[in-house]
């Protein structure tokens, strides 16, 4: 909120100046806009301090007070060409004036002209004499010459006659603090805070120094007060503040600091590296990889996102790439020693051992007792063929560093190049010197796994039983390898004795419920699942996979409470696209959006999370949100169907129909045999009164999918929109030829006849459906429509009916056969039943029911709660006829005759018909 303030109030400033014009006196703008110039600048707001200096000389043309004062502001802002502009005029109009003298050597400052500037105040001085102002001006101009005793001295002179000079104190401190004299410094610095608190770099002067001393809590302090201040060092103390944060592993806070960098100063780099360095320690090394790409674009010669580049790029295993960014490091910045190691093992891994050797060797002279070096140099030697020279490098690392197991290293480094039958040796001599760490004899039983050697991982695993009986973690793995072999049973029992006699084994209960989901058992899963987060409540696959239970079971709420958590758990793109999915299944949209931005926010990568972005942002009615999202899902798959599909949408709801036309002919392409991209394309066409191009759309389409119940009623949707009914009945009378038993076609038959006001012909085909199909509750209800769109209301009672034993809380059903039971058949009583079945939550989003519900209370003498409920629904659907007139009526049993009689006019002049229009006119003419 304070950001976007930020980014707004100029705006508003320049408004409020315009719209204040003729309201206020002309002095009374100007002094009201100096003393808001004024605060802006003591505050650090540089922007509003410069607009409020234009608009007080909006009101005071030429005022040399408000010219000074903007003067003042450009030369904080480091703005060279306007302040030698201002300070010229300034010459010109105020010769006689002593503070121009100040300001023109502060210019000279500012363009690099120190000597230019000393002269200047020598004179001024020799006329003026010596101020505290002048002083500070000459320390500064000793300082850019780097003549320290000369500015220790001006700046002593300084405070001496003013105690409150900050600039003086500053001056003084940073010079102190480059001598290495930081106690004196830091004394300079508080001095500086002191005298004016909105001096933002004495700040940053004082977290400096507190970082020089080891203090990074009281540095982190110090750039928070520095922030609050003053505005005009937002960007380095923000800096500053989070690569302290970094430092004390408080990586959560500085990657929200990070991320506020990068949304205040897009166009800098910080902010970049420090969302990449913090997501780099959160190992999300995908996302890192951007970040630092992303501030190396903006800063190609940044030395530390280079370092943590390669780190990220290590981490995901791609060796070239990481090579690549250390060298270019390296080129930089030669001999860094963490830079040399790091390249010595990268040419190990990209297959280069005669260059990792080499490197090895040098880079040992910077750091002779490195056991990581002499573990690289010791494999690369070994991958030469030479063994003797290889193991005695081993043997050196061994001796720097008694305590590591150099076989685990080797053994890792060759099951990363899938070399697994090197790894399963060297994991096998670290079991034997080790046999007691747990580490070697997993990653043995694993590689044994990978090797699809399951009876020599089953065989390690009784080896390991032998020696400790019942432990639970040989047990656990000895489930993993019977379910390799398939042995789906032993598996299962094996993984059922270890959660029965150790419930706190996480990997156990995991096991055990992946097991059960695949067998479709899903209660014994969720129980498995609410196992683990009774040990670990913050479990985030326990809760993602809980989810997935819950949707299956129709428990929305619940699932997503348990993405939450887990997303809060971990951060996981796929966890957010999950969560907006839920929430937008749910109603929620504006939640779903959310989720979606977190999950491209999580996820930059990937295509999949943009799209559904996209999608929500659309179902939200943000079309040019929803339309930036999805042409970045393109920028990452230019191949998508369904996000050329979607964009084609945009371009069409916008009528920009040439690229609507590309966009879509686009999906057709990557996806030529989905229906709904042709629809689309058939839509497209129609709208803009081209119906003959949506008809060849659609016949090509038939006549590449002629088995598709799709094609037939695309072709004959197409005919109907075109008003060719006759062509649209062959079209469907085809697809009954080629289709044969298929229920579909006879389903598209019965609709279009319904439609085509042949009602009967639509009952019979309806009819033929359900006698293979009698629980087929959706054509039962569209049989009961045709019943009584063609007044056979009793029948149509009867299906309704037949609907509703199928399914008895369905909100449609429950409605029309209500409105029959009130309005046809006079039983007013039981459509009030009826409607009482109704959820709550529907009724309270229904218009149409709550519609039924007034009109039934109406016919059921209820005219109180009759005119309460269809006042309302009248407010909401003004333009609906049969509301209107069911609303007038109402108020006509009420006796309110003059309102109700309007209603029902008006219900006529929007379009009431049938039978309710012939009422209505006998309520209006009194009969």
């Amino acid at each position: 909120m304070e950001s976007m303030f930020r980014s707004v109030w100029p705006v508003l400033l320049l408004v409020a100046a315009f719209l204040s014009v003729g309201c206020e006196s002309a002095d009374t703008r100007y002094t009201k806009h100096m003393g808001n110039a004024a605060r802006y600048l003591a505050e650090g707001e540089l922007q509003g301090a410069i607009l409020s200096v234009k608009s007080a000389l909006a009101a005071h043309s030429d005022d040399p007070a408000a010219n000074k004062l903007l003067l003042e502001c450009y030369l904080e802002r480091g703005t060279t060409e306007p302040a030698r502009k201002l300070v010229d005029a300034l010459k010109k109009g105020l010769p006689d004036d002593d503070a121009v003298g100040l300001l023109e050597a502060r210019v000279l400052l500012l363009e690099k002209r120190p000597d230019d500037a000393l002269e200047l105040l020598a004179g001024y001085m020799g006329v003026h004499g010596e101020s505290a102002a002048a002083l500070t001006i000459v320390g500064d101009g000793h300082a850019d010459k780097e003549l320290w005793a000369e500015a220790l001295d001006a700046y002593d002179r300084a405070t001496q006659k003013d105690a409150q000079a900050a600039r003086a104190w500053f001056g003084k401190a940073a010079i102190l603090a480059r001598l290495k004299r930081d106690d004196e410094a830091a004394v300079a610095a508080a001095k500086a805070v002191a005298a004016d608190p909105h001096f933002g770099r004495g700040y940053l002067l004082q977290a400096t120094l507190a970082e020089q001393a080891g203090d990074r809590k009281g540095a982190v302090e110090i750039y928070r007060q520095a922030l609050k201040s003053d505005q005009r060092v937002e960007l380095p103390a923000r800096f500053g503040l989070a690569q302290n944060l970094l430092a004390l592993q408080e990586v959560n806070d500085a990657l929200t600091e990070g991320k506020q960098l990068v949304k205040e100063f897009p166009d800098a780099p910080h902010g970049h590296f420090i969302v990449g360095v913090a997501h780099y320690l959160q190992q999300q090394f995908d996302d890192a990889v951007t970040d630092l790409q992303t501030c190396l674009a903006k800063a190609p010669n940044h030395a530390g996102a280079e370092f943590y580049l390669a780190l990220a790029q290590y981490q995901r295993q791609q060796w070239e790439q990481a090579l690549g960014a250390a060298k270019g490091l390296q080129a930089q910045h030669p001999g860094v020693k963490p830079v040399e190691m790091l390249i010595a093992e990268l040419l190990l891994r990209t297959g280069d051992p005669k260059g990792a050797e080499k490197q090895a060797r040098s880079t040992l002279e910077l750091e002779p007792e490195s056991a990581f070096l002499y573990r690289v140099l010791g494999a690369a030697l070994i991958a030469q063929g030479d063994g003797e020279a290889g193991s005695e490098a081993l043997e050196k690392a061994q001796e720097f560093a008694p305590d590591e197991k150099l076989e685990f290293a080797l053994g890792d480094l060759y099951l990363s190049m899938n070399e697994l039958d090197k790894a399963s040796t060297r994991f096998e001599a670290a079991a034997a010197a080790h046999p007691d760490e747990r580490g070697a004899q997993v990653r043995l039983f694993y590689t044994r796994l990978r090797q699809k050697d399951f009876d020599g991982a089953l065989g390690l695993i009784a080896t390991l039983l032998e020696k400790q009986p019942g432990d639970p973690m040989w047990l656990n793995l000895k489930g993993a390898a019977l379910l390799a072999k398939k042995d789906k049973a032993g598996a299962l029992a094996i993984w059922q004795e270890v959660v029965a006699s150790h419930p706190e084994l996480v990997a156990a209960h995991l096991n055990l419920a992946s097991l059960y989901q695949k067998d479709e058992k899903w209660a014994e899963a969720r129980t498995e699942y609410q196992m683990v987060l009774a040990v670990k409540p913050k479990h985030s696959v326990a809760h993602r996979q809980l989810a997935v239970l819950d949707l299956k079971e129709g428990k929305l709420d619940d699932a997503i409470g348990h993405l939450e958590q887990s997303l809060e758990s971990v951060a996981d793109g796929q966890v957010a696209m999950a969560l907006a999915a839920a929430r937008l299944q749910k109603g929620d949209g504006a939640g779903a959006a959310v989720a979606a931005d977190k999950a491209t926010e999580l996820a930059p990568k990937a295509p999949a999370v943009w799209l559904q972005a996209g999608v929500i942002a659309l179902a939200q009615g943000d079309l040019k949100g929803g339309e930036a999202r999805l042409r970045k899902a393109s920028e990452l798959d230019p191949k998508s169907a369904a996000v050329a599909y979607h964009l084609g949408g945009v371009a069409a709801a916008q009528k920009r129909w040439d690229e609507a036309r590309g966009q879509l002919q686009r999906a057709a392409t990557f996806a030529p045999d989905d229906p709904t991209i042709c629809q689309r394309r058939i839509a497209v066409e129609l709208a803009t009164d081209a119906g003959a191009a949506g008809d060849r759309i659609a016949a090509d389409y038939l006549q590449n999918h002629p088995k598709q119940l799709a094609a037939y009623q695309l072709a004959a949707e197409a005919a109907e929109v075109r008003k060719q009914p006759e062509r649209a009945r062959q079209i469907l009378d085809q697809g009954r030829q080629t289709l044969g038993d298929n229920l579909g076609i006879v389903l598209l038959q019965a609709d279009f006849e319904r439609r085509q006001g042949n009602n009967e012909d639509a009952e019979a085909l309806y009819s033929q459906i359900l006698a293979k199909e009698p629980k087929a509750a959706e054509v039962i209800m569209r049989k009961a429509q045709a019943e009584m769109a063609g007044g056979r209301f009793e029948e149509a009672a009867k299906s309704y009916e037949s609907v509703l034993a199928l399914a008895p809380e369905e909100p449609v059903p429950l409605n029309n056969l209500a409105y029959l039971y009130s309005d046809v058949l006079g039983q007013p009583d039981k459509a009030l039943e009826l409607l009482g079945r109704v959820k709550a939550e529907v009724v309270a989003k229904s218009a149409t029911v709550r519609d039924t519900l007034g009109w039934a209370q109406l016919k059921a003498g209820k005219v109180k709660e009759a005119v309460a409920t269809l006042a309302k629904v009248a407010a909401e659907q003004p333009a609906v006829p049969a509301v209107r007139y069911h609303h007038g009526a109402a108020l006509i049993a009420a006796g309110e005759v003059e309102a109700g009689r309007a209603e029902v006019k008006a219900a006529l002049e929007i379009g009431l018909k049938g039978t309710e229009a012939e009422a209505a006119r006998a309520l209006v003419e009194g009969k």
